[in-house]
């Protein structure tokens, strides 16, 4: 039994749900016949066209973010480091 050629979702990739285009160019058979250059170039220019329809977070949102990250990244060291001190009491005190 065969499976789908990955190029299929090539197709697929450049839809919205409802079935339209998210850009103009459609993926064709003929991006083997342009240079690698050429690819690059178009690849480059993909790229900064949807660099622009990325929502970035503001400053408040990155800090009220970082924050968090960081508050949840003690608690868990502070977690398992308990844990290891119980463990460790646990097995020298009962087993060594």
């Amino acid at each position: 039994m065969q499976r789908a050629k990955p190029e299929a979702s090539r197709y697929l990739a450049g839809f919205l749900p409802h079935g339209t285009p998210t850009s103009s160019r459609c993926p064709r058979n003929d991006d083997k016949n342009m240079s690698f250059f050429q690819r690059i170039l178009q690849f480059s220019k993909e790229v900064r066209m949807e660099l622009k329809k990325v929502v970035w977070p503001t400053r408040e949102e990155t800090v009220r973010y970082t924050i968090v990250v960081v508050a949840v990244s003690l608690v868990a060291a502070g977690f398992l480091g308990g844990l290891d001190f119980i463990f460790q009491y646990l097995v020298s005190r009962f087993i060594l």
